[in-house]
C-alpha cells in the first residue's frame, strides 16, 4: 500500500493523501497493538475498517488502484474484514499468551 501511495501520490489532492497516511498510521498501530496483545488492538482494527470502508466509498474505490489492477479494491476489503476477523480471535479466543521468563 505505502509503494502504490508513494508512486501515486501526485494523483491525489492534499486531503486524501493526509487520510491514506492516516489509515496507514492506523494499520501499522493496530497490528502492532495485536502482536503485543494489547486490549486496545480490536478496537483499533475496527476503527480502520471503517475508515477504509469510508475512504472506499467516497472515492469510488481504493484509491484508483482498480485502474490498474481489476478487483483491487474488493481485494481492500477482504484485507480488511479478515484483518478484524483475526485481530478479534487473537484478542478474545488466544487472549492469554505464555510469558516467556529467562532463568538464570
Amino acid at each position: 500500500m505505502i509503494y502504490y501511495a508513494l508512486v501515486h501520490i501526485a494523483d491525489f489532492d492534499m486531503w486524501h493523501i493526509s487520510l491514506y497516511a492516516l489509515f496507514l498510521m492506523i494499520s501499522i498501530f493496530a497490528f502492532t497493538s495485536m502482536m503485543d496483545r494489547h486490549p486496545i488492538a480490536f478496537p483499533v482494527e475496527l476503527l480502520k475498517l471503517v475508515i477504509g470502508i469510508a475512504l472506499i466509498y467516497q472515492m469510488d474505490g481504493w484509491y484508483m488502484m482498480d485502474n490498474y489492477f481489476s478487483g483491487a479494491t474488493y481485494m481492500m476489503i477482504i484485507y480488511m474484514s479478515l484483518s478484524v476477523l483475526l485481530t478479534g480471535y487473537f484478542s478474545f479466543v488466544e487472549k492469554t499468551g505464555q510469558n516467556l521468563t529467562v532463568s538464570a
